[in-house]
């Protein structure tokens, strides 16, 4: 055992010896090489190489190739792979060892010698093994120093280590750059033009990225970055010579679009090289690529609450690099090994903005009339990006909500249709049938509306003469579409359309791929949807009116017609239609969520809410109404008064009267609406003619009053025309008032800067969304292609191009 390791351990500092030893005769013969070699590599690192031209460059090149020929065959020492011998040798005196043991270990006796004498020469052989266990391992100690008198190789070493922190992650590129000069040939009548350029997926909403041009010549030094499935495309022209493409290691060939006319276009799928070659020597440029890769969406569910109406408001956060295509929730029954025929997992488009400046988004499904309202479920969401990327959120546990009919009939249809549900039996729906009967037999149960009284007769119908599964799920859809009606009027039916248009138009503007044509088709539903919508709210005002209208205050005919007039949202549609450029459906985006929260805050409580101030309102412009009558009546009897005593005091008491109505009018106003300026100079004025009545001035006291009177008028039709404005914006202002219950409260906006209707209409409010006109979207247009121009623009400073992609990407 003793004798094996002995030799193991031999063999092993052999080893190792002779690897030291070639190490050290390797850097003692061609440290100089080496030094050549550092130098010429950190030029090229640094870029130093370049500051001489082409020229200077392959000059360069050539002087440190023969530089590195001669040093390498004639300033380093002689070499030659180490033999057994010497390395052995070289383990002697490195380890002290006298009369040389291991070269001991060689010799044999020689021819003739005797038994005796060969026995004596094994053991002393066998006696010399014992001073293996002194062998060493040395550490290599080249003679370079003593031949580098200047130790240049040291700063060879230094000048490289700097030439690696300047280049960082182009090592490879400015390496390859420094050992392939551009070497062109320019010979007489072989001018080529070259347009080279990136062009990124259309949905990064990047512009191209020029590499060169035929006008403008390389306009890019550096690396340049694209998305990553961007298109390469290269043209050349003016050559009769195939040119060829190298790029990541792969060839690619042209394509002769015409007679001396060449085009190219690859996928870039990983960055690289594009080297452009025309023949065998003449080299058209480099230009080295780096592909950015589309990261996955980042998505999470920040929060799941109750909404009013048994809606069911989701928070969350959706962001991408260049958008998200699609967001997707899925609703699943959190016993997943319940039986109930009516569970099941619910997949529903969530709309969004595709690239939003918050930091969150909400939306507010309406799920109350599906059988799993009221049970306990989880949701997840899903987003996916244009490039195919997907990421799913966090999960929330809660319970669905279910809708609570205040109405008793309401509510008897609601538990009918969910007995239909649970219990889809003969016996169950001859019992529902008996209960629709019932209802559709007392009017009074649902204020006498002949479309439910025609829904149940119809639910009834089928239900006895056709009791099939169909038929039961079609009676279950009628049954809700009743109890809503019963609930909130034709209002319920026009504004879940309305919300359904909505939801539909904004996920074709989140899809680049959704063609004008189609935009246009969608813009068309929304409108008639809308048109129905606000039909039926004005209907729904009209009755509330009607019922709870108090001192029998009407709208005045013109109000009325006013108020219809500018409710029609034909021109914002017009407007919308307008819009079809890709700046523009970030316009279009935003009015579309702003009208779907303005359909699903107008709820029956806030139309109540409005249909008093409009009340309110009415009703002091009616007392002005009836202040400008009676004005008009004093002036007449001031111009047909004889001055007397009797009659200027009558006139003067009148006036005074008139005066303090006007104030408690204005009090009115002042609740609901700005108080037009016109209103104040007519008090002003009716003080100046009281007191000139009271004087005994007939002639003064007429003029005042006749110019109070035209300051009345003037006031009414201020008044008249600012409630219209106002109902103008009544979608928009409901649409500001979901952007307030992100940020500020209703509560926030002073008094008098609200209008009938309770809206801000000061400067401290949200204010409505302006829809630009044609010359400020042609305007915006030439702006953005000028700043994507001088984006583009290399020679540009790298500041100036960093603030103008900061200013596009807002």
């Amino acid at each position: 055992m003793r004798k094996l390791k002995r030799q193991l351990a031999y063999f092993w500092t052999l080893g190792w010896s002779f690897f030291t030893l070639l190490l050290e005769r390797l850097w003692s013969s061609f440290w100089p090489l080496a030094t050549v070699i550092m130098f010429y590599a950190a030029l090229s690192l640094t870029q130093i190489v370049l500051m001489f031209g082409n020229t200077g460059h392959v000059v360069l090149l050539g002087l440190f190739t023969a530089a590195a020929i001669f040093a390498g065959f004639y300033l380093g020492a002689p070499f030659r792979l180490p033999r057994r011998r010497e390395v052995e040798r070289r383990i002697e005196m490195e380890s002290g060892l006298r009369h040389r043991p291991l070269d001991m270990m060689h010799d044999r006796p020689a021819a003739g010698t005797d038994a005796a004498a060969a026995a004596l020469f094994e053991r002393e052989k066998e006696a010399r093994k014992k001073d293996w266990d002194k062998l060493k391992i040395w550490r290599p100690r080249p003679d370079a120093a003593a031949r580098d008198r200047f130790a240049l190789r040291h700063a060879a070493l230094l000048f490289l280590v700097i030439g690696l922190v300047m280049a960082q992650q182009d090592v490879r590129f400015r390496l390859m750059q420094g050992l392939r000069p551009q070497i062109n040939f320019s010979l007489p009548g072989t001018a080529v033009s070259l347009d080279i350029w990136a062009q990124p997926p259309g949905y990064t909403g990047k512009p191209p990225v020029f590499l060169a041009t035929a006008q403008l010549g390389r306009t890019t030094e550096s690396t340049a970055a694209v998305p990553a499935g961007s298109l390469l495309k290269i043209r050349i022209g003016g050559t009769a010579s195939t040119p060829k493409l190298r790029y990541a290691g792969k060839d690619y060939a042209f394509t002769q679009a015409a007679d001396k006319s060449f085009t190219l276009e690859i996928p870039l799928t990983e960055s690289g090289t594009a080297e452009v070659k025309l023949g065998w020597f003449r080299t058209l440029g480099t230009w080295p690529i780096d592909i950015t890769p589309d990261t996955p969406p980042a998505v999470s569910l920040l929060l799941v609450t109750a909404a009013d109406r048994a809606g069911t408001k989701i928070i969350f956060d959706a962001r991408d690099d260049y958008g998200i295509k699609s967001l997707t929730a899925t609703i699943e029954p959190l016993d997943e090994n319940t039986d109930n025929p009516w569970a099941e997992t619910l997949y529903l488009d969530v709309p969004f903005i595709r690239n939003a400046a918050t930091d969150n988004q909400n939306h507010t499904f309406r799920l109350s009339r599906h059988p799993m309202s009221g049970t306990p479920v989880r949701m997840t969401l899903t987003a996916e990006d244009d490039a195919g990327n997907r990421s799913t959120s966090n999960t929330e546990v809660f319970v669905l909500p279910e809708r609570d009919f205040k109405n008793p009939t309401a509510a008897r249809l609601n538990l009918e249709r969910k007995r239909l549900t649970y219990f889809d039996n003969a016996i169950t729906r001859k019992i529902t049938a008996q209960t629709l009967a019932n209802i559709a037999n007392r009017p009074h149960f649902f204020n006498g509306d002949p479309v439910v009284f025609l829904g149940l007769v119809m639910a009834v119908k089928r239900l006895g003469y056709d009791g099939d599964a169909e038929s039961v799920a079609s009676v279950r859809d009628l049954l809700w579409e009743l109890a809503l009606r019963v609930e909130e009027g034709g209002l319920a039916q026009a504004r879940d359309a309305l919300t359904e248009a909505l939801q539909k138009m904004t996920q074709a503007l989140n899809n680049p791929d959704t063609s004008e044509e189609q935009l246009q088709q969608i813009m068309q539903e929304v409108s008639e949807k809308m048109r129905a919508y606000f039909q039926a709210l004005a209907n729904e005002m009209r009755q509330m009116a009607e019922n709870q209208m108090q001192n029998g205050e009407q709208l005045s005919p013109e109000l009325a017609q006013r108020i219809r007039q500018e409710m029609d949202m034909e021109d914002l549609m017009r407007q919308l239609q307008n819009m079809s450029d890709a700046e523009a459906r970030k316009h279009m985006q935003k009015t579309m969520e702003q009208l779907r929260r303005a359909v699903e805050n107008a709820s029956p409580e806030e139309i109540r809410e409005m249909q008093q101030r409009q009340a309110q309102a009415t009703k002091a412009m009616n007392d002005l109404q009836k202040v400008i009558h009676a004005q008009q009546e004093l002036v007449d009897q001031a111009n047909k008064s004889d001055g007397s005593k009797e009659e200027m005091r009558e006139m003067g008491e009148k006036e005074g009267g008139l005066r303090k109505q006007l104030d408690s009018i204005t009090q009115g106003l002042g609740q609901g609406m700005p108080v037009p300026e016109s209103l104040g100079a007519a008090a002003d004025l009716m003080e100046q003619a009281e007191q000139a009545f009271h004087a005994g001035d007939l002639q003064e006291g007429g003029k005042l009053a006749k110019a109070a009177l035209d300051k009345l008028q003037e006031g009414m039709d201020q008044s008249v025309q600012h409630m219209a404005e106002q109902m103008k914006q009544l979608v928009i202002s409901f649409g500001g008032r979901g952007r307030q219950q992100e940020g500020r409260q209703q509560g926030d906006c002073p008094p008098e800067e609200r209008d009938p209707l309770g809206n801000c209409t000061g400067t401290s409010g949200t204010g409505s969304v302006k829809i630009p006109d044609e010359k400020e979207r042609r305007r915006v247009q030439e702006i953005i292609r000028e700043l994507r121009g001088r984006s583009n623009n290399w020679e540009r400073p790298r500041i100036e191009r960093e603030y103008i992609d900061r200013l596009l990407n807002n």
